[in-house]
């Protein structure tokens, strides 16, 4: 096997991937030799210990390229050197030495996968970045037990935090573990095997919702003092039940005046699924009355709700902010979700319809309704949950102009 010598770099080692002249690799400035596979889609790093007789020409199996790339390997190389020094005898057959490279190796792998939504690769970089990394970033795989889960991860997220976000966390953690090891790029762990309820026994309470339908009528004063995009943002939520990440990324495109549908395409659904509302004639003026007034705003861009400086939609962050604009931070967004939820069950509207309708996953009861029935129930029910708004207050269907 021919050894070529470069200097190793990002760039670098993408260069000489296909270099097939030569199947090693080596730096001067490190102890580390790159040896590709045959079909040069990976390669194997190898730590060089000529000191140490048992290994095969002092070669030490690290890790496998692309998933360790050589800026990880860098920043890590002095612990992996004292490691191997100080116990000779040890064998690195994990891809990552610790948790924050297979926190990174995770995120970044996240953030590239066309089947994950953009609410999941925005919770999973939080839950790595914020959580994750800064409690056990630094521990080894293999010393990561339940004891230390216990002290360095469960007891200091819940000194502050509600048992449903840390839940939320603690799933991130475990599908780190568990793709690497189908992957088989870590060894077996216990934590994949470990239970949210082994570390956190008392049950999680769905918290009870903070703006009730009659309390509607409270809503009105804040809302009429509000913009007209703010206003718009909470009607379509409230009319809807459709939740915040997926509405303030609506296109005017996922409208369609003729057939009088609302479809919200599964790239910006929370669970992946396309989502269809029908139009009613109410929603149907609000928004030609919205449209006319961004004209004269002079936007005529492709979202409903754009930023201010960006060719995007608002952010979450914007979008929140308007929320709290008018509950005066009462209640939130899924407060309106709740809403619309509890009232079609009271207005007598089908269980299963109203799961569809807020695009809740369904079993096999839903092929019950064949596809002819489906669209007319849910048109059926929004209408009757539209007139009850109405009588309600005529407010929550109507734009101001302040």
């Amino acid at each position: 096997m021919r050894t070529k010598v470069v200097k190793f770099s990002t760039s670098t080692i993408k260069k000489i991937q296909w270099d097939t002249e030569f199947g090693e690799f080596r730096d001067p400035r490190y102890p580390l030799r790159l040896r590709f596979h045959k079909n040069r889609l990976k390669a194997t790093w190898y730590f060089v210990d000529r000191s140490n007789v048992k290994a095969k020409n002092g070669y030490r199996k690290i890790a496998i390229w692309p998933t360790l790339s050589f800026d990880d390997l860098k920043d890590n190389l002095s612990a992996i050197q004292t490691k191997l020094i100080l116990n000779p005898d040890d064998v690195l057959q994990d891809s990552f030495s610790n948790v924050g490279l297979l926190a990174e190796w995770y995120l970044q792998r996240s953030q590239t996968d066309s089947s994950t939504t953009k609410l999941r690769k925005a919770t999973i970089k939080w839950a790595i970045k914020r959580h994750i990394t800064p409690l056990l970033g630094h521990v080894d795989i293999m010393e990561l037990t339940r004891d230390l889960l216990e002290s360095k991860f469960f007891w200091p997220l819940q000194l502050t935090m509600k048992k449903s976000t840390i839940r939320s966390i603690w799933n991130v953690l475990k599908q780190m573990f568990t793709k690497a090891m189908f992957l088989k790029l870590i060894n077996t762990h216990e934590l994949v095997a470990l239970k949210f309820t082994h570390f956190i026994r008392d049950k999680i309470i769905p918290e009870a919702t903070k703006l009730r339908s009659n309390q509607l009528k409270e809503v009105e004063k804040p809302l009429k003092k509000s913009d007209i995009p703010t206003q718009l943002l909470i009607i379509l939520m409230l009319s809807h039940g459709t939740r915040i990440g997926e509405t303030r990324q609506l296109k005017w495109r996922y409208f369609c005046f003729k057939s009088n549908l609302l479809i919200i395409p599964g790239s910006i659904t929370k669970n992946g699924d396309e989502l269809t509302i029908p139009l009613t004639a109410y929603i149907i003026q609000i928004l030609k009355t919205y449209r006319r007034y961004q004209i004269n705003k002079h936007y005529k861009g492709v979202y409903v709700f754009p930023a201010s400086r960006s060719k995007d939609s608002i952010s979450s962050y914007t979008a929140n902010t308007m929320v709290q604009n008018v509950s005066l931070n009462q209640w939130t967004s899924r407060s309106l979700r709740k809403i619309f939820r509890s009232t079609l069950l009271e207005l007598g509207v089908d269980s299963e319809i109203a799961e569809m309708m807020i695009n809740h996953r369904r079993g096999t009861l839903s092929e019950t309704y064949i596809h002819t029935t489906v669209p007319k129930l849910k048109r059926e029910a929004l209408q009757k949950y539209h007139k009850w708004l109405l009588e309600i207050n005529p407010f929550m269907l109507h734009l101001s102009k302040n």
